[in-house]
């Protein structure tokens, strides 16, 4: 039996097409502004709404965000909890200027001094290319300060990094040990990212129990991205009894979430007509939706239908053009004159 189309799609596209937003949240520090819908859950791997440390040590003192003085004399002392503080005071710019390029430089110093937390979050900002230049090579290191330093989230981003060869030569056995870690750190995106491992035998052998074991474990952490590959695993029934109407059920709820590859494998359900109607309309729109989010999946699957003429006017340039896009998106495997530039 098909999943009720007026009730459920039509909602699940409005949400994910933007035209029903809910909270706005915020990445710590890095500024990006994310929207989630008011029906959908959120990822319980998205960063929450960005704090100030707290005086918990004996270290950080009075150093709060109602003492900024107090909090810059802490660090002009050496102290790396008060730093981490005051530069994301600085970086936000509670009660002071915004100042990005003095706040990347106390918290580089917060993280030279040991706070492991600072060196995530600068190494997100070099990563994301968020109010600094992007540049990868320097958020490697940072992040891998970071997870020596027990963050799991940045276990969790430096696996990525390696595992796409961003920054640092592709190795997918060091993906796996960091996507490991991060897991076993209670980061459900990472345990996401280690089924892919497992799924696709990348780094080790191809285990596609385990794979499902760790999407499940995601999934029900409320992580989209785990959600929408276990998804994928019922409608192809790989390592379970094939269920599509499942599976597509899983896509919309990530695609809920806003996650990119949760509406891509929704895009594609509509394309093919998987448990739903076929539509090549719905599905040009979810693929250009995920494309401008800078996701390579969907820029490839919008690709393809300008290089087939489907749903489009039949474009080879304007495919070709799309397939640079998710080259250049640095999020997906396998893009035809992507591989070698990557190894």
């Amino acid at each position: 039996m098909k999943l009720g189309w007026h009730s459920r799609w039509a909602k699940v596209l409005r949400c994910a097409l933007g035209a029903q937003t809910g909270n706005v949240r915020r990445l710590p520090l890095i500024g990006l502004l994310v929207t989630s819908c008011a029906m959908g859950p959120t990822p319980a791997s998205s960063p929450a709404s960005p704090t100030v440390a707290t005086s918990s040590s004996k270290t950080s003192g009075r150093c709060t965000t109602g003492d900024l003085s107090g909090c810059e004399a802490l660090c002009d002392e050496g102290d790396a909890h008060a730093c981490f503080n005051f530069g994301v005071v600085l970086f936000q710019g509670i009660g002071v200027d915004r100042n990005t390029s003095r706040a990347a430089a106390v918290l580089q110093k917060s993280c030279d001094a040991g706070y492991s937390e600072a060196c995530f979050e600068l190494g997100q900002l070099f990563a994301y290319g968020v109010s600094v230049p992007r540049d990868a090579a320097r958020a490697v290191p940072l992040l891998r300060r970071a997870c020596a330093g027990s963050s799991a989230a940045a276990c969790r981003k430096l696996g990525m990094m390696v595992q796409r060869g961003d920054g640092i030569r592709r190795d997918y056995a060091q993906a796996r040990a960091l996507a490991t870690r991060a897991c076993d750190g209670g980061n459900a995106r990472g345990c996401s990212d280690l089924g892919v491992l497992f799924e696709h035998g990348r780094g080790g052998d191809k285990d596609i129990p385990r794979a499902l074991e760790l999407y499940t474990k995601s999934c029900s952490s409320s992580d989209s991205d785990g959600c929408a590959n276990l998804g994928y695993l019922f409608v192809m029934g790989l390592g379970v009894p094939r269920d599509a109407n499942r599976g597509v059920a899983l896509f919309s709820e990530a695609c809920l979430a806003h996650s990119p590859h949760g509406c891509t494998n929704l895009g594609i359900a509509f394309k093919l007509g998987i448990s739903v109607p076929k539509n090549l309309a719905h599905a040009t729109e979810l693929f250009e939706k995920t494309c401008t989010t800078d996701s390579g999946e969907g820029c490839v699957q919008l690709a393809k239908l300008y290089e087939e003429g489907a749903g489009v006017p039949r474009d080879a340039n304007r495919a070709a053009a799309l397939r640079r896009k998710a080259c250049a998106a640095r999020n997906i495997d396998n893009v035809p004159g992507c591989q070698q530039d990557r190894d």
